[in-house]
């Protein structure tokens, strides 16, 4: 259609698209397999109770961007900053579906995941159970995973990934045998899988 979005993610299924407008509100709209994405005005859904919050926040230069829905459709990872932030700052959270209903939650996914200043941990893919985050790391200039037990507390382990030079993003197949990034390849950016080591 001729919707418009700073940033979009699918759901598990790729039926729904969860869009971020210029305006920061959040829409979702859905089709049937095989056919596009044709709603030119879609509404925000089950996002309106997350839009309501965040618009209520009393902070100038906002951004939010950065979604992820998780595998079983009731987690939303996003990141929602200010371009005036300095030091270490939450920038990375997680929503929850309840009632088919997103909230706008801001729990606390860890201080690894911490921006420092405008440097983000920008979030690109999550494992099928949801404890495995992948992300961009502009404090450290790397691509990194980060661990947790379980999805009711934060993240507490990282490490560097060796996928190659340059990833941009990164995201696994639903095994988490198979870990799909983009880099820099013979002609611009490029789409390349890695396999898990036996």
């Amino acid at each position: 259609g001729s919707a418009h979005y700073r940033s979009v993610a699918l759901s598990p299924d790729g039926l729904q698209l969860v869009g971020i407008k210029h305006d920061l509100t959040v829409v979702e709209q859905t089709r049937t397999a095989l056919q596009p994405f044709s709603d030119a005005t879609p509404d925000a859904g089950d996002f309106a109770d997350f839009n309501l919050t965040r618009a209520s926040i009393p902070v100038a230069n906002q951004e939010l961007s950065d979604p992820i829905v998780g595998p079983d459709d009731t987690s939303f990872f996003f990141s929602h900053y200010t371009t005036s932030y300095a030091g270490e700052n939450a920038t990375l959270f997680e929503s929850h579906r309840s009632g088919g209903v997103w909230s706008f939650d801001n729990p606390d996914l860890g201080k690894l995941l911490y921006a420092d200043d405008q440097k983000r941990r920008i979030p690109t893919g999550i494992s099928y159970d949801s404890l495995t985050l992948f992300y961009r790391d502009e404090v450290e200039g790397d691509f990194r995973a980060a661990w947790r037990v379980n999805t009711q507390v934060a993240f507490d382990y990282v490490e560097v990934l060796a996928l190659a030079d340059g990833v941009v993003a990164a995201a696994p197949g639903a095994s988490c045998q198979r870990v799909y990034y983009s880099a820099p390849g013979t002609s611009g950016l490029d789409l390349f899988v890695a396999e898990a080591a036996p």
